[in-house]
């Protein structure tokens, strides 16, 4: 893998002084094609890595408020308005629940198209916790809901939210998408009893 990795930078740089030259026609369209296809492959990688890595780990207990805010002071997500109230709440999950988080905040900002907020909120559901993702993007479309966690569906890699399932499911969460078209996604994320606890 770090081979192809290496591969794939020497392949990019290339392309990149291939573009530098201000190509025109369908030589342009081709360099571009084959710059994304170049991308399809790094995130392939990247992919492989992290699944490679899934249950490696012990789990660990992770706060909610604390990895969300991190997470969104990452780049890509400036601009973005947050509102998290989950009080104090831990998670025993596989340290990957970071990719999985960035994932979901990431897919909020790419596919919701005009997302400009991202709230964060916790409920109880009998003896679990739910936590809710919502943003006020364009939303999941109706016939897209049952298939947006399968692996290869979508419009980008069609990896981040199997990936996100993968995550969450290796300590018993689950996670489903509730939101309305047009108002924005919302993801909610049930953490089993004996899951989760209230940090004092």
């Amino acid at each position: 893998r770090h081979d192809l990795n290496n591969i794939l930078t020497a392949f990019l740089g290339y392309l990149t002084f291939a573009q530098d030259e201000k190509p025109e026609g369908k030589i342009a369209i081709y360099l571009e094609k084959m710059k994304q296809a170049a991308g399809v492959m790094r995130s392939q990688i990247a992919f492989a890595k992290d699944y490679q890595d899934m249950g490696n780990s012990l789990p660990t207990w992770f706060r909610i408020d604390a990895l969300v805010r991190s997470t969104l002071e990452g780049p890509g997500f400036s601009g973005i308005l947050s509102y998290v109230d989950t009080e104090t709440l831990e998670v025993l999950a596989d340290p990957l629940i970071v990719k999985a988080v960035y994932n979901l905040f990431e897919n909020a900002v790419r596919h919701g198209e005009h997302t400009t907020q991202i709230t964060v909120t916790s409920k109880k559901i009998d003896t679990d916790i739910l936590i809710i993702f919502e943003d006020n993007g364009k939303g999941v479309p109706i016939q897209s809901k049952n298939r947006i966690f399968d692996r290869g569906f979508g419009s980008n890699t069609g990896l981040g939210l199997f990936l996100v399932r993968e995550i969450f499911g290796i300590t018993g969460m689950q996670i489903i998408e509730t939101g309305i078209e047009g108002k924005g996604a919302r993801f909610e994320i049930r953490v089993p009893n004996g899951q989760f606890r209230y940090k004092g």
